[in-house]
């Protein structure tokens, strides 16, 4: 069982939103059992990276510059951050703990919560594994997507192809 606030928290979802009704900088009273053993953490929310909006300045009626990037390869790079099973109440598998909206992760089709069990057919088994996996396999081949391998709400298996040119809804 793990408590928020004084208040119980059985999912996930439920989680994320008490989280998201409190402000950025709010202090809040976490309740969690680790080990088997009752601990009591006070932690302050900080804002999301992908609430704040980066603009493109740049005079009226001029484009924006472009800037060239280096080929994604970390987890970070694609939009999306991997956490360890013990960081949640139901995963047994590396899990997608958030997505940049508008990421490279978000228009493949990845969602939060998605347990991601293999990276091009190389399973994973810890947090760590999934950047190792994925730059080892970028390195193989820039122009192939990634082939994640994973389950959804605990029972669905899905692959999902995450690619830099992927197109929202595609």
């Amino acid at each position: 069982m793990v408590r928020l606030n004084q208040e119980d928290v059985s999912t996930p979802q439920q989680m994320r939103k008490l989280v998201q009704n409190e402000a950025p900088a709010s202090q809040l009273q976490l309740q969690v059992y680790r080990e088997g053993k009752p601990l009591s953490l006070k932690v302050t929310l900080q804002e999301s990276p992908d609430s704040r909006v980066p603009s493109a300045a740049g005079k009226a009626g001029q484009a924006a510059p472009q800037i060239q990037q280096a080929a994604p390869m970390s987890p970070e790079e694609f939009g999306f951050q991997v956490a360890d099973p013990s960081e949640s109440l139901t995963a047994t598998a590396p899990f997608i703990a958030t997505i940049l909206p508008g990421s490279i992760a978000h228009r493949s089709g990845l969602i939060p919560g998605d347990e991601i069990l293999s990276v091009n057919r190389v399973q994973v088994k810890t947090f760590e594994d999934v950047p190792r996996v994925m730059r080892a396999e970028i390195k193989k081949s820039k122009k192939k997507p990634l082939i994640f391998e994973v389950r959804r709400a605990g029972i669905q298996k899905l692959f999902i192809a995450v690619h830099e040119r992927a197109k929202l809804g595609a």
